[in-house]
């Protein structure tokens, strides 16, 4: 997937910082890392992961075929989903 690498590593940066309302942004972010951690599990398709307080960093990538696959970019457009819902 030439391109797409970028773009799937800059999945999420600092989602936990768009939500607005009730809950701190540490506590929204969390609650996002939750649902895509179980997404994840589902597809039993783990990514890389880097939180600090409200910035939530993930790296999308297929270790073992050393490169993106669909199981990344669909994992990528659930993130996208949970991230518009924060």
């Amino acid at each position: 997937m030439p391109g797409g690498g970028a773009a799937l590593r800059r999945a999420l940066l600092g989602a936990g910082r768009r939500g607005a309302g009730g809950g701190s942004r540490a506590a929204m972010a969390f609650g996002f890392m939750t649902r895509v951690a179980l997404q994840a599990e589902k597809m039993n398709h783990h990514p890389e992961w880097f939180n600090v307080y409200s910035k939530v960093q993930i790296t999308l990538i297929s270790h073992d075929c050393g490169g993106l696959t669909k199981r990344d970019v669909k994992l990528a457009q659930f993130i996208d989903k949970a991230a518009a819902s924060v």
